[in-house]
């Protein structure tokens, strides 16, 4: 299963990224961002060394772009909060393209998501539509389910989010988990795929059960 946001959602942030960065001085992160030791400090949601890193470099709105949804990948809520008063989350709101509340669904990271409800972004936000009708609309309950994040499809219905939204596949939360149930391979290893699998699997048991229902 993969770690990085809905393919439509990454390309736009890389490409928005590129663009600023051919008037901006080209720093040590850049494309190779995910693959960076930087990238894996924020990916633990290491404040210590992050602080460190940060006295360093200077950071882009392009580079937070990328940063950010790293660190929101972690899970680590006083990480978010210490990024967030630098201004960082600020920038993630002008960009319509990040969506905190959807990628801390995808990682099953509920604590994160209840500080960005409490921050004022919406939990019953979509992506958005794309140009060849195949992968957008998906809500954070889409995102939840098809990664087999049971307590973050359950807090996301809790919080009304429509379980019968339909993204462009014409799929719900329901059938893009079951969708991620048929793919041959869950993982790297036997051991991986039984265990994603398991995952999956009680995810379409509670959506199935009705529990899920639009306030």
């Amino acid at each position: 299963m993969t770690n990085r946001y809905s393919s439509s959602v990454r390309a736009s942030i890389r490409a928005l990224a590129a663009l600023a960065l051919v008037a901006l001085r080209i720093s040590a992160f850049g494309a190779a961002w995910e693959s960076s030791k930087e990238a894996e400090s924020f990916r633990k949601g290491d404040i210590a060394s992050v602080k460190r890193i940060l006295q360093k470099e200077t950071y882009s709105e392009a580079l937070i772009l990328e940063a950010f949804p790293t660190a929101i990948t972690s899970g680590n809520v006083e990480l978010i909060k210490y990024l967030a008063s630098l201004g960082w989350m600020e920038a993630c709101r002008k960009d319509q393209y990040c969506m905190p509340i959807h990628l801390a669904a995808r990682y099953g990271r509920v604590d994160a998501m209840k500080f960005f409800i409490s921050q004022g972004f919406d939990v019953h936000a979509i992506t958005a539509p794309t140009k060849r009708g195949g992968g957008g609309k998906n809500s954070a309950l889409h995102l939840a389910a098809k990664m087999g994040n049971l307590d973050a499809a359950k807090f996301l219905c809790e919080q009304g989010v429509d379980a019968d939204l339909k993204n462009e596949y014409g799929r719900t939360a329901l059938g893009d988990a079951k969708y991620t149930a048929s793919i041959r391979s869950l993982g790297a290893t036997k051991k991986e795929d039984a265990r994603n699998r398991a995952k999956v699997s009680k995810v379409i048991e509670y959506l199935e059960s009705g529990q899920c229902k639009k306030k």
